[in-house]
């Protein structure tokens, strides 16, 4: 069987023979049996390739989705401790209304006591900052890991029920959208994803170290 000279790339049969129709394969040059048609031929070898490039795909969105679940989760109990930074400490309030109320008490002419408003530390939004961009950043992964599946599964659904040339003709529009829509670099992009979000992650916890 011939291949248009990318890996992984099949055209179609008649392409490859200049044969239509119900056409026979060249058997010498295949090594199959002299009925089998050149749609048949095409359809096999699309099925071997197809086989293995989805179950490469399948395997590696679902790692991603699952680490991508799991990091989110150990990210969020992260983000819970960090936002408290932005918060004023009770403690430290109560303390300031007793300690103002025991200074009245002592001496009457001391002023009423004023709340001082509260500033977040800087330190403190630049830790929420990285920590929400990176499980933003893993949620957009998981999302995208998502979609994709849904997609590789569209890729080759129906095709056993339609003729061997309808089939042949069908796969090869839909690798023809593949390759349209790039989806093996959007697929290969989305490990990225996590590799910023994980950067993001232990710069944020660097800065409260």
């Amino acid at each position: 069987m011939e291949a248009d000279g990318t890996q992984g790339k099949l055209r179609p049969p008649a392409t490859l023979f200049g044969l239509r129709g119900e056409a026979r394969a060249p058997p010498g040059s295949l090594n199959v049996d002299a009925n089998t048609t050149a749609w048949e031929v095409y359809n096999s070898r699309a099925m071997t390739i197809d086989g293995e490039l989805i179950k490469d795909w399948n395997d590696s969105l679902n790692t991603l989705l699952i680490f991508a679940a799991l990091y989110s989760a150990v990210l969020t109990a992260f983000i819970i401790e960090s936002m408290r930074l932005l918060q004023e400490d009770p403690a430290i309030v109560t303390r300031d209304v007793l300690l103002a109320i025991s200074n009245q008490l002592a001496n009457n002419t001391i002023p009423a006591f004023e709340p001082t408003t509260f500033v977040a530390p800087a330190y403190a939004i630049r830790i929420n900052y990285y920590f929400f961009l990176s499980i933003s950043s893993s949620l957009i992964a998981a999302l995208g890991a998502v979609l994709a599946l849904q997609w590789v599964g569209s890729y080759d659904a129906g095709l056993n029920q339609s003729s061997p040339q309808d089939r042949a003709l069908q796969r090869h529009f839909r690798y023809l959208g593949v390759e349209k829509w790039k989806m093996v670099q959007i697929i290969a992009f989305l490990p990225g994803l996590i590799f910023i979000s994980l950067f993001l992650f232990f710069v944020g916890l660097a800065e409260w170290m």
